[in-house]
């Protein structure tokens, strides 16, 4: 079942494209690696990279993800081929906003 996805893909998206989104998984996958390193933050240096690296996926999202997204639109690719990209992204940044909510309370 899975190979017959699979080749289903192989014949929809073109080889440039499928290795761009290899790019774009690698590249998103180390940088999710390093933000979730920092949980549980509990020191001033996890703190100060946490933020960071929030910052690092927010940029990667705007100058990496989008335009490719933009490039499958270009092509006529129906399929959203970045969905599972934009989860793990939406993830992390759920995960930044109840730490950054729950550090401003104890501060109150």
């Amino acid at each position: 079942m899975q190979g017959g996805i699979q080749q289903a893909i192989n014949q929809m998206v073109p080889n440039d494209i499928q290795i761009e989104l290899r790019h774009l998984y690698v590249a998103v996958g180390e940088l999710l690696r390093h933000f979730w390193t920092c949980f549980p933050v509990n020191t001033p240096f996890l703190e100060e990279k946490v933020v960071k690296m929030k910052i690092n996926l927010e940029r990667f999202q705007i100058t990496k993800l989008h335009p490719f997204k933009e490039k499958l639109q270009l092509q006529y690719l129906s399929t959203n081929l970045t969905s599972h990209i934009e989860e793990m992204l939406q993830t992390a940044y759920s995960k930044f906003h109840m730490w950054q909510s729950k550090r401003m309370l104890r501060k109150t």
